[in-house]
């Protein structure tokens, strides 16, 4: 399925990003949304609390109370839409990939680089597990942690409809994450 965005409503997912994460983070340092060219007609949004490095898939947003630290970002490719594009008309983009990834944020210099969940969600992929949000438990190893868990089967038609409909299923993720990792103090259960 092809999630569609026009190119100008690119900049507003900076604003929806940032919003998403700064409900789960209340008070946290500046939390940002930035997009970055990438080769081959592509271009990534991610988010992140003051850049380091300019590879945005080592962006970092932490949880100073748990220990814990996550990572989003979107890759959306150029796609040509033809007359069937419905009210797109320009250049637009189709969604290629929306990863969220939850670390042990004192581990991540470790070799399992502190890596507890991925939540992924690969829409142009033609698998039933792994098309709309699922999720990856890194913590398990190898071979587990390749294994797709869907969160939404039997409703990939429905979540992967538009990106308001995405949104609407990674705004719970997030809600969850926030109740049942953010919510604890570092080294609490």
């Amino acid at each position: 399925m092809q999630i569609l965005l026009h190119e100008r409503d690119l900049l507003a997912r900076k604003a929806t990003l940032r919003e998403r994460f700064q409900r789960i983070f209340p008070g946290a340092p500046f939390i940002g949304a930035d997009i970055t060219s990438r080769s081959g007609g592509s271009a990534a949004i991610a988010v992140h609390q003051g850049r380091t490095q300019s590879d945005y898939t080592t962006w970092r947003v932490r949880h100073d109370q748990t220990g814990l630290a996550i990572s989003y970002f979107e890759v959306w490719q150029y796609a040509k839409i033809g007359k069937g594009g419905g009210s797109l008309h320009g250049p637009c983009l189709v969604l290629k990939k929306a990863y969220l990834h939850l670390y042990r944020s004192e581990r991540e210099e470790t070799e399992d680089g502190g890596k507890l969940f991925f939540f992924h969600c690969d829409p142009l992929v033609d698998h039933r597990y792994q098309a709309g949000p699922h999720l990856h438990a890194e913590c398990a190893g190898d071979p587990w942690s390749k294994k797709h868990i869907p969160l939404c089967d039997g409703f990939n038609e429905i979540v992967l409809k538009d990106i308001d409909s995405l949104d609407a299923a990674f705004d719970r993720i997030v809600d969850m994450i926030g109740a049942e990792f953010l919510s604890l103090t570092a080294g609490g259960a």
